[in-house]
Order: structure tokens, then C-alpha cells, then sequence
């Protein structure tokens, strides 16, 4: 059939209207256009075809589809079971399957729109919850001016594009546009301080409840232990004569930071043509590059004297004016001159370094020091490559400001600026840039090997300490003693008791070695974990230089008559922020899909509708398990199956349901 015969016909049977699940209203096809879409076999009536295919749908919807089916098609459990309940003051309340899903949209929604970076859909539970606090917040009689509204919505409004562009947003992405959305974060911002005052309320601590926490926090420790010093392995480790191709397998693998330190130096040749400040004018210079005749002297001589005379006219010793002010630096007055004289010599080098550098560009080969000495300039190259800080510290023809741009230089290019020193002017030249690069290892092998040995008398010293201990547990003081007597290399000390909680300055020796490592390592160590007598693992000191071994000395309370006013503030705060979470908690669910057992004990809040639907989804389960299990059995069967009753028609068919509104799907 053509495009045109099968939409363009007129219709014989007149359209009617008929009501659209989401509202409004729309055209039923008529009996033409469906008998389009209906492909009848060769041979058969139309009509005849179209009417059985319509009674086998009844009779599917009448035998096969159940009643719960059917409410998911007009909207849930209906009005015998509700979609969430609970009891405030005010009395009890009730939502119907229809209304809690058009909040749950709603909450869809603003999430949508608020939080696109976080994308979930409430869940049956959290919207019940949202509508229980709402009511709790209004009962109670908290507000939200508009003022507080509107502050809180500018900062979106501006991201979004200003006043209309945000009211347009919202009419496009948010049901009921933007009165519904900010009725929406009013509510939010509603249940946030009901929340924030009922635990501020709630949750101010007792007297007894801050000394119990200062008590367990604040709690004395002592310790006693032995040490032994990793050097006094390191002949040990160097005795075992490692081979050069250990110690290169051991260079493999050490870090970046460490192989750096073996590596040469990185270094820099430089060629430099150069002007003295104390020198007469380079005549050939301006002659080859002329200034502007609009160039002001007197201005440039006055930015060069502002740019520079923290390096150029640094005076040797400081002076004092008449009020007596310190002067470091001669007064433009006094060289003014000088600077002039500069800043003609630096415009005039600028022309010539950027000639140079566009020569160089264009491929054709330039020999600075020649045409140094044609400008009448002086040519200086360094006695070979120079570290950095030898370049630095380089007052008359190197400097931080040379230095700088070495790095994005490579070997023929002109720095990208005329260098200003002390002494002189320059256009500079790079000539050579050697890499850093690790030497091979028979030039650093007694580096090498000192650091090898340094890192296996840790290990030594460790093995030491730990053979030294055996399968030892604890050890009473005579055993202790004992064990440091053993070996001249052992030492031992004691860090007398101190308040785990207490400030590093409140230990007079907070910096002694010991202490420090007592103080650093004893959480993951877990010293205060220790019974009295009990020993700690053998650890080696972040600094590497000693081993330990920790025996506890037990720990006893603090009396809270020692507490400080800071000490008892800092509780008081932590206690009441920890209450004040437990009580926020208090209002979740423990696990998602579930109620808070709070809500639920005291406002016996509720999902009626979920609840049914979960009710009749476990009978129907074991309804289905029955069936399944059951067999019929004639009582003259020999084979156990002979006399089996038929087989069962298939039970209806029931879709499966969301632990939520009945007959919502996930």
C-alpha cells in the first residue's frame, strides 16, 4: 500500500477520545488504521482474524493476569493498605500508594536536579522517613523564611545562568517548575535544623559521661628497653664481600630519591658576549642597532634603576639617611646616569638577541663570539660544564636569574632575555648541557658498597635483637636485665610514665631519641595494647640508626581532678558530637531498605502497602513450593509412577514485585 493510500484515506469509522495513563486525553485509533497494522494469513477473513485475536486477549487478561497484576495497573494495594503510616502528636497518618509515589518522584527528581553527581533513586524507605521528619519539623514548629530560601538557591541560580534561565531550567526538569522545587529544598532545609536542634538538644553531655571520657583517653604508660645501634654492624655486612654484580642487581632496585644521589651532577657550558657597566658605550652596537628616535632615556634609565638595583647598585655597606632609616641601595640620584646609560645598552642588546635568535631560526649558522667582537663586546666562555650552584653563585656573569630559564634551553640556543648580573649585561649562549647520568660502578663501587653495608647492618642488627629474644613473649625484670648484660653492644633505658593523651612538650626529654621513637611508633607498635611485661616486635627507628625492643611497664588511671579546662573543653565538644551522631544516626535505617528501628518504636512508622506485598510474594513462593514437590501416587503402583494424576495447569502467573508499593516493578 502506498504512503499515500495508508495515511492520507479518510476513515470510515469515526475516533474517539480516551483518557491517558499519565492524564489527559487522547484519539483512539480508528478500525482502519489498527486493521494496518494487522497481518492476517492468506486466506482468512479479516474480520474473523481481528475478533479471535481480540477473545484470546480477554481471556488472557480474565484467566492468567491475577488481581495483583491488576492493581499495579490502577496503582498498587489500594486503599486497604497505604503506602506508609505512622503516629505523631497530631495523630495518626496515612498515604495512599498514588500520593507516596508522586512524592517519591518528586524526591526523584530534586535529585535529579540537585545532586546529578549522585544518581540514585530514593528508595520506599527514605522517602517514608522524609515525610515522618517533615511532619516532626512542622509540629515542632520549625520554619524557613523566604530570605533563608533564597540565599540558599543564588549560588545554583548564578551556575545555572541567572534569575530566568534557572526558572526555565526548573520548568523543563522539575515537575511543577520552580514554586514545586524550592517547596522542595524548603522542606530539606526544614528537616535539617529539626534535626540539628533536636540533637543539639539532646545531646549535651552529663558531668559523668565527660569524666568517663577524659578517663579513657587520658591513661599513664611506661616503658623500658633495649637498643642496639645499626652501625656497629655495618663490618659485618661489608665482610661479606658482595659481588659487582649484587651490588648492581642491589642498585636496580633502589628508589629514585637514592639513585639520584649516586648520579652525576647535571652541568651547563655557557658562552657569553658581554658588557661591563664600567666600560665606554659600544659605539659598533648602537650603530648596528639603532634606538628609537622616540626612546626616553630618562624613563628607561629609571625602570632599569627600579628592575635591577637590588642586584646592580647594592651598596657594599649600608648607610643611614637623616632620620635614620637604613639605605641599602644608592639613590636613583646618585645613579641616574649609570642607569640610563644601562638601559640604552640593554634596549640596544634586546634588538641584537632577538636578530640572533630569528637568524638562528631560519637555519643559518651564527658565530656569537665574532660578532661579539665586531659590536664591541666582550666574549666569555665557562672553564668547561658548571653545576648549577657554581653558576649561581657566579657574580659576574651567572646568578638566579640565568639559571632559571637553563632548563628549557638546549645546546645553541640564546636565553631567552638579556641576563642582568652586578658587573655586566650579557646575551647568553648555551654551548653544552650534560645530563645527569648514574656513573658504572667501578667509579661510585665504595659509594655503593658503604650504602649497601648500611642497609644489610640494618638487617643484622634487626636478626640480632631478635635471636636475642628468642620465642620470648614477656620477661620479668631480672630477665631483662639479664638480656642487656648479654652483649656490650646492648644499651637500655626507660621512659618513665606519661599520659598517652598528653602533649609532646609535656615530656622534659620529648626529643631524646628513645622517647621520640616511643612517642612516634606506639600506635603502630600497639605499645598501649601491652600487658605489663609483655615485649613489642623488634623494629628499626624511622631515622634507621637503632633497633628496639619495648618492654611495657603496665599503665595505671588518671585521677580527673588533673584534668585541664582545655582538656575537659576539647571532651565536652567530642562527647557532644559523638551523641549528636549517634541521635542523626538514630533516624536511618541501619542497611538500605530499612526502616530506622528508632522511627519505627517511636512513631510506629510503617509501609503498609510493602509490607502486604512482601506478605503475599512469601505465600506465593510457597504455594509454588508445594505444588512443585507434590506427587500423586495410585495404590496398585508397582513402578511409582503408574497412577500419577496429570499434570497440574500452570498456576497463574504473578509479575514480580518490588519490596515496596505493591505492584511496582524494579
Amino acid at each position: 500500500m502506498s504512503s499515500k493510500s495508508r495515511y492520507n484515506k479518510d476513515s470510515k469509522t469515526p475516533s474517539s477520545t480516551v483518557d491517558h495513563v499519565d492524564g489527559g486525553t487522547a484519539n483512539a485509533p480508528t478500525l482502519e488504521e489498527f486493521e494496518e497494522y494487522v497481518h492476517v494469513p492468506e486466506g482468512r477473513s479479516r474480520t474473523q482474524f481481528i475478533l479471535l485475536i481480540g477473545l484470546m486477549i480477554f481471556l488472557l487478561i480474565v484467566f492468567i493476569i491475577p488481581a495483583a497484576f491488576q492493581q499495579t495497573l490502577t496503582g498498587g494495594g489500594g486503599d486497604e493498605y497505604p503506602a506508609v503510616s505512622y503516629e505523631t502528636a497530631s495523630g495518626e497518618f496515612s498515604m495512599s500508594n498514588a500520593d507516596f509515589y508522586t512524592a517519591k518522584r518528586l524526591d526523584d527528581s530534586f535529585r535529579r536536579v540537585a545532586t546529578p553527581w549522585l544518581r540514585k533513586t530514593p528508595t520506599h524507605e527514605e522517602t517514608a522517613t522524609t515525610l515522618l521528619l517533615d511532619a516532626l519539623a512542622r509540629e515542632a514548629g520549625v520554619r524557613v523564611s523566604d530570605q533563608d530560601l533564597r540565599d540558599s538557591l543564588i549560588q545554583l541560580a548564578e551556575q545555572i545562568g541567572g534569575k530566568d534561565a534557572y526558572t526555565q531550567y526548573l520548568q523543563a526538569s522539575f515537575p511543577g517548575g520552580a514554586a514545586a522545587f524550592e517547596s522542595t529544598v524548603r522542606r530539606g532545609m526544614r528537616i535539617n535544623r529539626f534535626l540539628e536542634l533536636t540533637t543539639r538538644l539532646a545531646a549535651a553531655p552529663t558531668a559523668d559521661r565527660i569524666e568517663l571520657a577524659w578517663l579513657d583517653e587520658h591513661k599513664e604508660y611506661a616503658f623500658d628497653y633495649l637498643f642496639v645501634e645499626t652501625n656497629l654492624f655495618e663490618d659485618a655486612a661489608k665482610a661479606l664481600e658482595p659481588t659487582d654484580e649484587e651490588l648492581q642487581t642491589w642498585i636496580d632496585a633502589r628508589p629514585t630519591w637514592e639513585l639520584n644521589q649516586l648520579m652525576s651532577p647535571e652541568a651547563w657550558s655557557l658562552g657569553s658576549a658581554y658588557f661591563r657597566f664600567d666600560q665606554p658605550a659600544p659605539d659598533a652596537l648602537f650603530a648596528k642597532y639603532p634606538l628609537a628616535d622616540d626612546f626616553d632615556v630618562e624613563a628607561a634609565g629609571a625602570s632599569f634603576y627600579t628592575s635591577n638595583s637590588y642586584l646592580v647598585y647594592q651598596l657594599d655597606e649600608p648607610r643611614t639617611d637623616e632620620d635614620g632609616n637604613e639605605i641599602r641601595y644608592a639613590p636613583l640620584e646618585e645613579v641616574a646616569d649609570s642607569a640610563q646609560a644601562a638601559a640604552r645598552v640593554e634596549a640596544a642588546l634586546a634588538m641584537w638577541r632577538d636578530d640572533l635568535a630569528a637568524r638562528k631560526a631560519a637555519g643559518e649558522e651564527v658565530d656569537l663570539a665574532l660578532e661579539a667582537q665586531e659590536l664591541g663586546l666582550g666574549w666569555r666562555e665557562t672553564p668547561g660544564p658548571q653545576e648549577r650552584q657554581a653558576l649561581v653563585t657566579d657574580q659576574e656573569f651567572g646568578g638566579g636569574i640565568l639559571t632559571s630559564q637553563l632548563p628549557i634551553l638546549s645546546p645553541g640556543d640564546i636565553a631567552g632575555s638579556v641576563v642582568v648580573t652586578k658587573q655586566v649585561l650579557q646575551v647568553v649562549e648555551l654551548l653544552e648541557h650534560v645530563e645527569p647520568a648514574l656513573p658504572p660502578l667501578a667509579e661510585i663501587r665504595d659509594e655503593v658498597l658503604g650504602r649497601w653495608a648500611r642497609e644489610r647492618s640494618n638487617d643484622l642488627a634487626v636478626d640480632f635483637m631478635t635471636e636475642l629474644v628468642g620465642d620470648a613473649t614477656s620477661l620479668d625484670t631480672e630477665a631483662a636485665m639479664a638480656l642487656a648484660a648479654s652483649d656490650e653492644r646492648i644499651q637500655s633505658g626507660r621512659r618513665d610514665w606519661l599520659d598517652r593523651a598528653a602533649p609532646a612538650d609535656a615530656d622534659p626529654d620529648a626529643f631524646e631519641p628513645a622517647n621520640l621513637f616511643l612517642r612516634t611508633q606506639a600506635d603502630l607498635l600497639g605499645l598501649y595494647d601491652l600487658a605489663e611485661g609483655e615485649l613489642s616486635e623488634v623494629a628499626l627507628s624511622s631515622t634507621r640508626d637503632r633497633v628496639y625492643l619495648v618492654r611495657s611497664l603496665g599503665s595505671r588511671d588518671l585521677e580527673f581532678s588533673k584534668a585541664t579546662p582545655a582538656e575537659i573543653a576539647t571532651i565536652e565538644a567530642a562527647v557532644m558530637n559523638e551523641a549528636r551522631m549517634e541521635l542523626r544516626t538514630a533516624f536511618i535505617g541501619d542497611a538500605e531498605g530499612e526502616l530506622s528501628d528508632f522511627l519505627v518504636e517511636n512513631y510506629k512508622l510503617r509501609l503498609p502497602a510493602s509490607e502486604e506485598s512482601e506478605r503475599q510474594r512469601l505465600a506465593d513462593s510457597a504455594t509454588d513450593a508445594t505444588t512443585a514437590s507434590t506427587v500423586v501416587l495410585s495404590p496398585d503402583s508397582s513402578d511409582g509412577l503408574a497412577g500419577r494424576s496429570p499434570p497440574r495447569m500452570a498456576r497463574r502467573m504473578t509479575p514480580a514485585r518490588h519490596p515496596g508499593v505493591p505492584g511496582t516493578r524494579p
